[in-house]
């Protein structure tokens, strides 16, 4: 069986079940998330615990320890390495100007805040998601976080490429979701009970759905 083969209906249930079958650690992994961002408030659940006849004082150094940490890791990061594969000026010249280039998109684009609040994130439940996409607005490859609370991998795998499957789930305007699958504009009205653009526009109705990468 190929998945391209797959009809609507089916793709949806595999998704889904692809999904629920990563639940139990994700539970694990957005208690873990709370718990920590509330440490990294200053929002700790133990103070509560402290008797009210003591004071409730608190400092945040987690805060500005996890931030100094970020800091120094996101301060000089490595830059690209591109090897030639002959040895010959030309390739050497290419690899140079590869090396170049890159280190100049990854200022550009601005990666080092992605990085920062994706440090977080590893800091909060131990998974940081960088998303590599082709960006229609620039006409340019681009990076930018992804919630790891809205991913899901396969509960065994070490890393993305042991995955079977990568599922991120989206919340968006309706709109923006039309924009960006045009030829499927009349269904996903239909299925929102909308007849034309300018409803879709009054509306401004949020949805979420799921985009998954699965082997075939």
């Amino acid at each position: 069986m190929r998945i391209i083969d797959l009809e609507d209906n089916e793709l949806k249930k595999l998704i889904e079940n692809r999904w629920q079958s990563a639940s139990t650690l994700w539970s694990e992994i957005e208690g873990i998330y709370k718990k920590n961002k509330a440490i990294y408030s200053n929002q700790a659940p133990w103070i509560e615990n402290i008797p009210s006849n003591f004071p409730k004082i608190t400092t945040g150094r987690i805060f500005t320890n996890t931030e100094a940490v970020i800091n120094s890791i996101i301060n000089n990061p490595p830059k690209p390495n591109v090897i030639p594969n002959r040895d010959d000026d030309a390739a050497v010249n290419v690899s140079s100007n590869l090396e170049k280039y890159f280190a100049r998109k990854y200022e550009l684009l601005d990666v080092k805040e992605t990085l920062r609040t994706s440090m977080r994130d590893l800091y909060f439940c131990r998974l940081m998601v960088l998303k590599p996409y082709w960006n229609p607005e620039t006409d340019d490859f681009d990076v930018k976080r992804v919630d790891p609370q809205k991913v899901r991998f396969q509960a065994s795998s070490n890393n993305e490429e042991d995955s079977e499957f990568s599922i991120e789930e989206i919340e968006l305007p309706l709109l923006e979701l039309i924009n960006r699958y045009k030829d499927k504009e009349k269904e996903i009205m239909e299925q929102h009970g909308l007849k034309s653009i300018e409803e879709v526009m009054i509306q401004n109705t949020k949805v979420t759905y799921k985009e998954c990468w699965m082997g075939s």
